[in-house]
């Protein structure tokens, strides 16, 4: 009963952190009618700056992407699936998770849509 409370209240949490933005109608704020803008954003670098950039990370011992060696973890989905009775939640990646509550199964995650709402 007690993962259950955790459980609930977890779930209540994140539809909660999903209400709008107070800020909406500032004019600093991010979130505008057409979408997401970076306030902090200045663009006065130029060319120099940038090939300075480009020419600097020539020297520097940055790893390709394919150089990195993660060790994957292995899911079980076969308890995932046929988890009916076991409160559980799992998280799928960045903002997702998956709640099992009861059986209920509760995907958490506005980007499975086109828009994030």
């Amino acid at each position: 009963m007690k993962s259950t409370k955790i459980a609930l209240i977890l779930v209540v949490g994140l539809l909660g952190s999903c209400a709008g933005n107070p800020h909406y109608d500032s004019a600093r704020a991010h979130h505008t009618e057409s979408g997401f803008k970076n306030i902090y954003y200045q663009d006065n670098k130029g060319l120099w700056a940038f090939l300075k950039w480009r020419w600097q990370k020539l020297f520097k011992d940055i790893p390709e992407a394919g150089d990195y060696n993660f060790q994957l973890d292995t899911s079980q989905h076969h308890l995932l699936k046929n988890n009916v009775d076991k409160t559980s939640l799992t998280w799928i990646g960045h903002a997702t998770f998956w709640i099992q509550l009861n059986g209920l199964n509760i995907l958490t995650d506005p980007q499975f849509s086109n828009r994030a709402s």
